[in-house]
């Protein structure tokens, strides 16, 4: 069974950013960057303003429910078998780099992580 600190809405949230990122990679950053302004309404709704379809959303609400299990049970594989990344929030990877700080991207410098920050303290 796989639980979270923030509970089944933060598993639910990770779920649809997986589920962009392998199926729909054109949706994940608009998504993502728009999730990272601290914009608090649903996955659904940020989706919808960033341009994802109605569409698009209803299979994303479908694989998450079907595949729920399988698709942690993988991410979890891999984040630990590449990272050795087991329980450390915030943690960040991108282009299979750990990085200690998410400024250091394009486009997230001035995103502010303050709220995460307290989330390993």
């Amino acid at each position: 069974m796989f639980t979270s600190l923030h509970g089944e809405e933060e598993i639910t949230e990770d779920l649809v950013q997986m589920v962009l990122r392998d199926r729909f990679a054109s949706s994940f950053e608009p998504y993502v960057l728009r999730r990272a302004t601290g914009d608090k309404a649903s996955w659904r709704k940020v989706a919808e303003n960033t341009g994802v379809t109605s569409e698009v959303i209803a299979e994303i609400e479908a694989i998450i429910t079907k595949e729920r299990d399988s698709l942690l049970q993988a991410e979890y594989d891999y984040v630990f078998g590449r990272h050795r990344i087991s329980d450390n929030s915030p943690t960040y990877v991108w282009e299979s780099e750990r990085l200690q700080d998410i400024h250091q991207l394009n486009g997230f410098e001035g995103v502010d992580t303050s709220s995460q920050q307290q989330c390993g303290q």
